[in-house]
C-alpha cells in the first residue's frame, strides 16, 4: 500500500477519535457531522500541515499547527452548518487531542521516509 495513502488513513481515524470524543459524547453531534467533519480536518491538516509546514519547520511546529488549524475548522464548521454545536471546552480539547496524535504520527512519517531513503 502506497506509504501516503496509509498515513493519510491513519490521520482520518485519528481525526475522527478525537472529534467523538470531544464533539459527540460531550456535545451530541450527529455521528454523520462527526464523520463529515473528520474528512475536512483530515484533508486540509494534510494538505497544510504535513505538506507544508511539517518538511519546512519540522513536527513541533506542525503539530501545534495542526492542533490549531483544526480549532479553527471546527468553529468556521459550526458557522456554516446547523446541525454542528461546538463550546470553547470541546475545541480545546479537540485541539490538543490533534497536536498530540499528529505528533506521534509525524514523528512515523518522517522515521518511516528516513528508512526508505537508507
Amino acid at each position: 500500500m502506497n506509504r501516503s495513502f496509509v498515513a493519510i488513513l491513519v490521520k482520518l481515524v485519528l481525526t475522527f477519535l478525537a472529534a467523538w470524543l470531544a464533539f459527540d459524547i460531550v456535545i451530541d453531534n450527529g455521528f454523520v457531522q462527526i464523520v463529515l467533519f473528520s474528512v475536512v480536518v483530515t484533508v486540509i491538516n494534510y494538505l497544510i500541515g504535513d505538506m507544508i509546514i511539517l518538511r519546512r519547520f519540522g513536527n513541533v511546529i506542525a503539530a501545534i499547527a495542526d492542533g490549531i488549524i483544526a480549532m479553527i475548522i471546527a468553529y468556521v464548521f459550526e458557522f456554516l452548518s446547523d446541525d454542528f454545536n461546538v463550546t470553547f471546552g470541546a475545541v480545546l480539547v479537540f485541539g490538543i487531542l490533534i497536536a498530540i496524535s499528529e505528533y506521534v504520527l509525524h514523528k512515523f512519517i518522517v522515521s518511516d521516509e528516513e528508512e526508505t531513503l537508507r
